[in-house]
């Protein structure tokens, strides 16, 4: 599938039209529904909408039961309740989910334009298609064996690149750029050793699905809240061949540690890299804990506060004068950092139920099921990040990032999302002294309108001072569409 860009205003205008079109039956379908639910049984529980998560690969498995599905997806209701923008396929999706095998059908459609500053402003509209598709494998439901996970992904982007044309920006605005191509993506095997608390896994992945990835970072289209600048990690675009272990001996504390061939891409398999000259290699290990704090009034609001490090056996060149041209470059073997990930629910909004006290239910037999009908997705959650390189051979060499997010912030929109961060990096003193760059700052907001359960847009603003170091402010508006089938 390939897509035509054409830079023109009528183009823009024709967006804003079918954006304002999609909002307004979606606002329609809204008060449908809250109308069926008034004349229903108060007995029937709600369904609440799943959060997409900004790539594909965050999820791997069926966002309900197959059995809840089965209903939700039932031609008995309208298309804009289903599951899936395809539905269930006649019954097709569930059956195949109950024997092991779950498919997911994404797409999502960036549009931006550079109103203000960085390289130019004239004609300085993109649109960014990615279309994904991944099958899980339950060899357990497959009756085959206990306690195994396949995974299979391939990606088709197209488009153009925002960064690289007219902003100059260093950390990459949008986290969906990349090189147009049509790749088989991720394939690896993970199984989990008793009852879960080791868990072995194998195959061409994705890193950051598995490391320094903040969980409330995941909605942000900016790069840098789904891993720090300073991380040369195996990640989007260019996947790699690894190895990863994962324990977790409680709840609240996990080790992680895995090998990738630091040689890796996203156009080859990769067993022409990973086992062949050079053979450079990506280590990284991660230790995680999950405390739960009383906060505000509240109790047991969970966090994951995690450190990570990493080495990069490859060479890497040595910033320096080299008098233009006239000095032989140098380099350095090995590159090594460090790097911090806080996430933390600062405030948990009460379900309905629990907000009007005439309407509790009976008290819970236990502490935990009590702890269960008070947990919402609704709420305020904040996170903080920093990484660091040494600054010899590394153009940025610190990374300081945070933000919050907001599901359910407007009265009446419970699946919605707001979204705040700022993230900053400096450039290696030797960048600076040889270039004058020196720094580079990014402010993101969003707000996710959940149009459906299969349906979302983005709305997306972004303000980004000396874009490359020492560029020209830029002001980047946008939005993002994300269906899936």
């Amino acid at each position: 599938m390939r897509a035509t860009h054409q830079r023109t205003a009528g183009h823009w205008q024709t967006l804003l039209s079918g954006m304002l079109v999609v909002v307004g039956l979606t606002t329609a379908a809204s008060a449908c529904r809250a109308h069926t639910a008034q004349e229903g049984s108060p007995d029937e529980p709600n369904e609440v909408c799943q959060q997409q998560a900004h790539s594909p690969q965050d999820r791997i498995g069926p966002r309900r039961p197959a059995e809840e599905q089965r209903t939700a997806n039932s031609f008995s209701q309208p298309w804009w309740e289903w599951e899936y923008a395809t539905g269930d396929w006649m019954g097709g999706r569930p059956w195949l989910e109950d024997h092991g095998l779950t498919f997911e059908i994404s797409y999502s459609a960036d549009f931006f334009y550079n109103l203000l500053g960085g390289l130019n402003t004239s004609d300085a509209e993109q649109y960014r298609g990615l279309l994904g598709v991944s099958l899980t494998l339950d060899t357990e439901r497959m009756g085959l064996w206990k306690d195994g996970t396949a995974f299979v992904s391939m990606f088709e982007n197209h488009g153009t690149d925002i960064t690289e044309r007219h902003v100059g920006d260093l950390q990459a605005l949008n986290n969906a750029d990349a090189p147009d191509r049509t790749r088989l993506y991720e394939f690896w095997y993970q199984h989990s050793f008793l009852d879960g608390a080791l868990q072995l896994k194998f195959g061409k992945m994705d890193a950051n699905a598995d490391f320094a990835a903040p969980d409330f970072g995941a909605e942000f289209i900016h790069s840098s809240p789904g891993f720090s600048p300073t991380l040369p990690i195996p990640t989007w675009p260019d996947p790699a061949l690894g190895a990863a272990v994962f324990l977790e001996p409680a709840d609240w504390f996990y080790l992680r540690a895995a090998v990738y061939d630091a040689e890796g891409s996203g156009t080859r398999a990769g067993f022409d890299t990973a086992f062949h000259t050079p053979d450079d290699a990506f280590a990284i290990w991660e230790l995680g804990l999950r405390p739960q704090f009383d906060l505000l009034g509240q109790e047991d609001l969970p966090g994951t506060y995690r450190i990570g490090g990493f080495y990069h056996s490859g060479e890497w060149d040595v910033i320096f004068n080299d008098l233009d041209g006239r000095r032989r470059p140098r380099s350095q073997r090995g590159n090594a950092g460090a790097y911090l990930v806080f996430d933390q629910l600062l405030y948990r909004e009460p379900p309905p139920d629990v907000a009007r006290p005439e309407r509790l239910p009976p008290a819970p037999s236990s502490s935990e099921e009590a702890l269960e009908d008070e947990s919402s997705e609704q709420g305020l959650g904040v996170f903080f990040q920093f990484g660091w390189v040494p600054s010899d051979y590394n153009e940025i060499t610190q990374h300081y990032g945070g933000g919050i997010q907001y599901v359910g912030l407007v009265p009446g929109r419970d699946d919605d999302i707001f979204g705040l961060g700022v993230h900053h990096v400096s450039l290696s003193s030797q960048v600076q002294s040889l270039e004058e760059r020196y720094s580079e700052t990014a402010v993101e907001t969003f707000y996710k309108l959940q149009l459906t359960d299969f349906m979302s847009i983005k709305p997306d603003l972004q303000y980004i001072v000396n874009p490359g170091g020492a560029g020209r402010d830029a002001f980047v508006a946008g939005a993002r569409l994300e269906i899936a089938f």
